[in-house]
């Protein structure tokens, strides 16, 4: 799970893994009534109470204004990364493809404003 609480100018996100029950459970023909919360839901809501530690923090050290560069400092929890099984290299191409991303929404968002 990718957050990107900050405001717009600053590029900053954490990467948390989900809880392995977040995903619902394929049952045909069994659909939840509406006043009861489902067990994705109820797990949803437990992730919030109690969050999963961080994977990867990218900190946002770009000054305001420069364009098109940026600069910051990831972060890699190697407990997490052990526990999950697998590699470095692999958080850091996600880090940079999502920084890509960010870029690329600011630029889109740039010619929308024209």
């Amino acid at each position: 799970m990718i957050k990107n609480n900050r405001p717009s100018h600053s590029s900053s996100f954490t990467l948390a893994r989900l809880p392995a029950n977040t995903l619902p459970s394929p049952s045909p023909g069994n659909s939840p009534s509406l006043g009861s919360p489902t067990p994705t839901e109820t797990s949803r809501l437990a992730a919030l109470v109690n969050p999963l530690p961080l994977v990867l923090v990218f900190h946002d050290q770009t000054p305001i204004l420069t364009v098109g560069t940026f600069t910051g400092l990831i972060e890699l929890d190697l407990n997490e990364e052990r526990d999950m099984g697998v590699d470095t290299s692999f958080w850091i191409a996600i880090a940079l493809t999502y920084l890509e991303f960010l870029e690329e929404r600011e630029s889109y968002l740039a010619a929308l404003s024209d």
